[in-house]
């Protein structure tokens, strides 16, 4: 029997992630402006998405969002953007964002506590210069109610919600990046690895490594911890900068078809620490992908996820510089410091986007071509049939996503052999401006 498909209708038989595209993250005016306190222009960037009693709180570098002023944060309710307090009292970006004890914190110049209606700004007695400071910080975690914040000066400070403590490292453990918990303890990043903080002592993690890694991020998830960061090997392995700690050793956390997360040294790639942010028991990951293989699936993206077993890409659509994601209003947001260009034929929508299966773009429209798959179903082998002569790559993937074979079409038809699979259903994807179809093995 003669199965003829056209590609173009096929949509609701394509994964997920192919019928969805990134688009605006509202019908407003994207960030923009510069924050120029060093007397430098910067581009708009989004560092931190929180949400706080029903608002979607948006952080990072930039003078306006939404056609309002806002330096540095603003807050949209879904339908119309607002700034807090005076709106341009920052005088730098913000760089993390948490809720602790019903009040939401942010960290800039200063560290800020907004209950809703008013700001608070923080300071602290400095130990070591003998006088009351201001506190300052570049990221936030909440553990075992208390607040930790990384802090230039002394390395780690801890909030109680009345008074600070000093966690100081003495300059043993270099410059403090990030800070995350992890069974029970606290873990920092640096630029010299990994450290665990225990009964006032710091343990290093880092194992064997040819070199000092340097640390940006950290993420707790199904009890590992993820570390991303600027390093060729760390625990006695081989990695890309990507890795994963159990408390004892040190593992893989390969990212599909030979990616590996783009991190250099004080790049624009490492904005922020929430690259990795554990959301509906999935762990997503907004960053800058590359890979060697030509051939690969993934292509460019500011954001992927891993639910415990395997990496999926979430839109067709991508670009460079993914910083930081939330869920919000049960939509997914992707901020960051990627421009508005185009990747792989598809409009990227500028430093701030959500999720929209509707938001393709004239560009992104498939190839109008027939091509026929017989016999549908098989029960050995299929016949690929073009009306145009092609050596396009083309991977069938099982109803877990996972690959389960691969080729290259060759001219106008093409014999692939299936007797290998099991009975069930796969999905065809030709890359290109194709979409995927549906085969069925009897």
């Amino acid at each position: 029997m003669k199965n003829r498909l056209f590609f173009l209708g096929l949509l609701a038989l394509s994964f997920n992630f192919k019928s969805q595209m990134w688009g605006p993250a509202t019908p407003f005016p994207a960030p923009s402006g510069t924050l120029d306190f060093n007397g430098s222009t910067n581009h708009s960037t989004i560092t931190s998405l929180s949400v706080w009693n029903n608002d979607l709180y948006v952080c990072g570098d930039f003078t306006s969002i939404g056609g309002i002023v806002a330096h540095g944060i603003a807050k949209w309710n879904g339908n119309s953007w607002s700034s807090l307090g005076q709106g341009n009292f920052l005088q730098q970006p913000v760089g993390d964002a948490v809720v602790f004890n019903g009040a939401f914190y942010f960290t800039s110049d200063r560290l800020y506590k907004w209950d809703g209606n008013s700001l608070q700004v923080f300071t602290y007695f400095n130990t070591s210069y003998q006088i009351v400071k201001p506190v300052s910080g570049s990221d936030l975690h909440v553990f075992n109610n208390e607040l930790y914040i990384v802090n230039t000066e002394v390395g780690l400070l801890k909030f109680n919600g009345n008074d600070f403590t000093e966690i100081n490292d003495n300059n043993q453990i270099g410059l403090i990046n990030c800070v995350e918990s992890y069974s029970n303890s606290i873990y920092v990043g640096t630029d010299q690895g990994l450290f665990k903080y225990q009964t006032g002592n710091w343990i290093n993690c880092n194992g064997i490594t040819t070199e000092p890694p340097i640390i940006y991020d950290l993420e707790t998830f199904n009890n590992e911890l993820y570390v991303l960061g600027y390093y060729s090997s760390i625990g006695g392995i081989s990695v890309n900068g990507f890795s994963k700690f159990n408390g004892s050793t040190w593992n893989y956390a390969n990212l599909p078809d030979g990616n590996y997360p783009q991190t250099l040294p004080f790049g624009s790639w490492n904005v922020g620490t929430n690259h990795l942010h554990v959301m509906n028991n999935a762990l997503y990951f907004a960053h800058t992908f590359s890979t060697w293989n030509t051939n690969s699936t993934f292509k460019a993206s500011p954001l992927i996820k891993y639910d415990g077993s395997q990496w999926s890409q979430i839109a067709l659509n991508g670009g460079l510089g993914g910083a930081c994601s939330v869920i919000y209003n049960n939509e997914l947001y992707v901020g960051g410091n990627y421009p508005g260009i185009a990747s792989q034929n598809f409009q990227m929508i500028p430093y701030f986007a959500k999720l929209d299966p509707n938001a393709l773009s004239v560009d992104s429209v498939p190839d109008n071509r027939e091509v026929s798959i017989f016999p549908n179903p098989t029960a050995h082998s299929i016949t690929i049939k073009g009306e145009k002569s092609t050596n396009q790559s083309f991977h069938i993937y099982d109803q877990m996503g996972l690959e389960v074979f691969k080729g290259k079409l060759t001219g106008t038809e093409t014999e692939v052999n299936l007797s290998a699979l099991s009975k069930g259903m796969y999905t065809l994807k030709i890359e290109g401006n194709y979409q995927p179809a549906q085969i069925v093995k009897e």
